[in-house]
């Protein structure tokens, strides 16, 4: 992960979040279920609070980038778009 990130004024801070690591997993940094870094790691990397990891995390659960198999955010594995829909 990068040690800053400048997050863009005018673009809500979840989109950016969640467009980065859209981009992190097209890019085979996150594979197939491996786990996304914490809450807490997260927004300490681009400097927010937990909330708005969250909403980020649940953008990329609605567009099928992630799935949580569990209610723990601990549990959040990514799967790419072709994963997620042979194994649906």
């Amino acid at each position: 992960m990068p040690e800053t990130f400048q997050l863009e004024p005018g673009i809500p801070k979840y989109i950016q979040i969640s467009n980065w690591l859209t981009e992190m997993i097209q890019k085979g940094r996150y594979a197939v279920r491996d786990k996304l870094p914490s809450e807490s790691k997260l927004s300490e990397l681009f400097r927010v609070n937990r909330n708005t990891v969250r909403q980020a995390i649940a953008d990329l659960v609605e567009r099928g980038r992630v799935f949580c198999p569990g209610p723990s955010p601990a549990t959040r594995e990514v799967y790419p778009p072709a994963y997620f829909q042979l194994y649906r």
